[in-house]
């Protein structure tokens, strides 16, 4: 107990002293006189919000409904979803979900409409799974087919005055694990793991009961089911997988997507050849405005690189917001800015406490 204790407080600590684990708080903090800087140079705080006038239309400035987005993609590209609403009964919801399910198979993901980080996103396996937590929920989400494959995240942007744009980074993601030893429980090998012990309280939550079994030797034990950073996955700049023929493919991909300028795809693939080849591709998510390039938290990367990085994806949005501006494109006042911020955190609180439910049952 006393050693369980001791490597909590390691995982607190390794948390502080690594960059790439830092809050968002104090990881963005330097870059405020560089936004303020950009705000300045471009006459406004908020003219960064044109930056995707075709993205604006599925609902505001920052809260933006994936199921809206995901919908304005090619067919071929995107898993079968459907959106469950908050204000429908749960019996409609129940019905649906066990009628989707039922035609697209298990697993499934169900992930809120409008969210990030990972926050309330669940892998549901089973039948008894998908009952309790579509019940566990009040707010809208959607259940999409369960892909599998490797998760890749693609940044494109293309200037407003462009026909044609361009991929700007690549990231590849890794689900963390831990390796049996024939000796340990789960819980012992990721109090051990020199990097989930900075995630261990999170990964313990998640697991429950699975923590305490003592997996064969050898046996590569999954013990996160998300590709998110702040989730504990690993990323890995993945710059050596562009190709031209990838990048052909998203100008395909984005041709249907009139106004967008700027973000993120998060992309499930095969293997890494057929993602060069711009093959089979499914697309999970679509982020816009408040998407990063995700090759920073590559930690071999530096906080150097990070922080540039950073530095130059701001300055791209908020010449495009401009230049977007200047054509007519709507501008959200800081008042709107402010609002949908409270209202994504309001939401976010709803999806941990919903998510602190689920792993209690």
């Amino acid at each position: 107990m006393l050693w369980r204790r001791w490597r909590l407080c390691v995982g607190w600590f390794k948390r502080w002293a690594a960059w790439e684990f830092w809050p968002p708080w104090l990881f963005y903090l330097p870059l405020l006189p560089w936004l303020f800087l950009l705000a300045v140079r471009y006459r406004g705080v908020t003219v960064v919000t044109a930056v995707n006038p075709g993205i604006t239309r599925f609902g505001r400035f920052l809260v933006n409904r994936k199921s809206a987005k995901l919908g304005a993609l090619p067919r071929r590209y995107v898993p079968p979803f459907v959106l469950l609403r908050a204000a429908d009964s749960l019996a409609v919801r129940l019905a649906q979900a066990r009628a989707f399910a039922t035609e697209q198979g298990l697993p499934v993901v169900l992930k809120p409409d409008i969210g990030g980080r990972g926050s309330g996103v669940w892998i549901v396996r089973t039948s008894e799974e998908l009952e309790q937590d579509i019940a566990l929920v009040d707010y809208d989400v959607i259940l999409q087919s369960f892909v599998d494959g490797e998760e890749y995240g693609i940044f494109w942007v293309r200037h407003p005055g462009r026909r044609r744009g361009r991929i700007v980074s690549i990231t590849r993601k890794d689900l963390p694990s831990v390796t049996g030893d024939g000796i340990h429980s789960v819980e012992q090998l990721i109090l051990s793991h020199p990097r989930a012990v900075c995630f261990s309280r999170l990964h313990l939550r998640n697991l429950g009961g699975r923590a305490l079994k003592i997996p064969a030797s050898g046996e590569i034990v999954p013990i996160g089911e998300l590709g998110t950073h702040s989730r504990g996955a690993l990323f890995h700049d993945g710059r050596a997988s562009y190709t031209k023929e990838l990048e052909r493919e998203f100008e395909s991909l984005t041709s249907s997507l009139e106004g967008f300028h700027f973000g993120r795809f998060d992309v499930m693939a095969p293997s890494v050849s057929a993602l060069q080849k711009g093959e089979v591709l499914q697309i999970m998510e679509l982020n816009a405005l408040g998407a990063e390039m995700t090759h920073i938290w590559d930690s071999q990367l530096g906080l150097r690189n990070a922080w540039r990085t950073l530095r130059w994806q701001w300055h791209i949005a908020y010449h495009f917001g401009y230049c977007n501006s200047l054509g007519g494109a709507p501008v959200a006042t800081f008042g709107e800015t402010v609002q949908e911020l409270l209202e994504l955190w309001e939401l976010h609180q709803r999806h941990e406490a919903a998510s602190s439910k689920r792993a209690a049952e």
